[in-house]
């Protein structure tokens, strides 16, 4: 039941399980309890060290979820820009971390699958109808690059 408690709540799973045999450890040895999860002894200790951390990002957060709040629409660019404007400057990959920690991630831009089908009758059937039209802008924009040079030449060579 507490495994399940903690899956929810975030952070990596050891932790949640640290957590978890930290709580039953009145009741139970904590070798039984390490044995019973298969949960490694270090691992245990590792997090037990960390479990009265205070988080570095409190403040930064609280403002991202601030400026969330106010424009749902932000993406991680735009609360970074929007930091930015108040004064925090903060990578935009940290950003991008805390954004997915918070689970704060726009879902209202979600890019629409086409079939490939359309994409050839429409794109490819675009190349073929205006493959003159391309040609031609092409040699126009030859004959102005080099227009000091096309002058001199005589009018028999065609560059291409």
């Amino acid at each position: 039941k507490r495994i399940e408690e903690t899956a929810f709540s975030g952070g990596s799973t050891s932790e949640g399980k640290a957590r978890i045999i930290h709580s039953l450890r009145g009741p139970f040895k904590l070798k039984d309890i390490l044995a019973v999860l298969e949960f490694p002894k270090a691992t245990y200790m590792y997090w037990q060290k960390r479990f009265n951390r205070t988080n570095p990002d409190q403040e930064i957060e609280e403002i991202i979820l601030d400026i969330r709040k106010r424009n749902p629409n932000y993406g991680y660019r735009s609360i970074c820009g929007e930091l930015r404007n108040r004064g925090y400057i903060i990578n935009k990959k940290k950003v991008q971390r805390l954004v997915q920690k918070l689970g704060l991630q726009v879902t209202s831009f979600t890019r629409k699958s086409r079939r490939y089908n359309s994409y050839i009758r429409f794109n490819i059937g675009l190349k073929i109808l205006h493959k003159k039209e391309k040609q031609e802008c092409f040699c126009f924009s030859l004959r102005s690059n080099f227009l000091g040079s096309l002058h001199v030449m005589q009018s028999r060579y065609v560059f291409l």
